[in-house]
């Protein structure tokens, strides 16, 4: 079986030694803000732009005028998502401090604070984002952390 179109170009973590071989890439990280506390598994993690995508949970509260206008609200904020280049994983609606719970994928720090900043001035509310890391990072830092 033949490697796919990813698989040569080394888009899925992989990459095709001289002999044809496919092996892990061993250095994506260097380009990728805080590489070391998030951790780099190719795998597991979204690439983009070339660059691994930050997973980030959003906690956010709806202003009362919006509260009722749902799905104005949610198409407009998918196409600034999408035009950030942060891609929406999930929407959970909750009961208490918070309105809603999202699960994201962005491409950096900025785009998340961009969008913030954009929800906030469109009157929809406020949003607090917070950076989630992979089991395996964790345990990566509370290693070097223990030393």
């Amino acid at each position: 079986m033949s490697p796919s179109r990813d698989e040569r170009s080394g888009m899925s973590g992989e990459a095709v030694r001289p002999a044809g071989k496919i092996t892990k890439m061993e250095v994506p990280c260097r380009l990728i803000p805080r590489a070391i506390i998030l951790g780099c598994d190719p795998d597991k993690r979204a690439r983009k732009n070339g660059r691994m995508a930050v997973k980030y949970v959003l906690l956010g509260t709806l202003d009362a005028t919006w509260a009722g206008k749902q799905a104005d609200r949610l198409k407009k904020g998918e196409a600034k998502l999408k035009e950030l280049g942060i891609e929406l994983e999930s929407i959970h609606y909750t009961q208490g401090r918070y309105d809603f719970v999202d699960v994201v994928d962005a491409p950096d720090a900025e785009a998340m604070l961009s969008f913030s900043v954009w929800y906030a001035g469109r009157g929809f509310g406020r949003i607090e984002s917070l950076p989630a890391f992979e089991p395996k990072a964790f345990e990566a830092v509370t290693k070097k952390a223990a030393k």
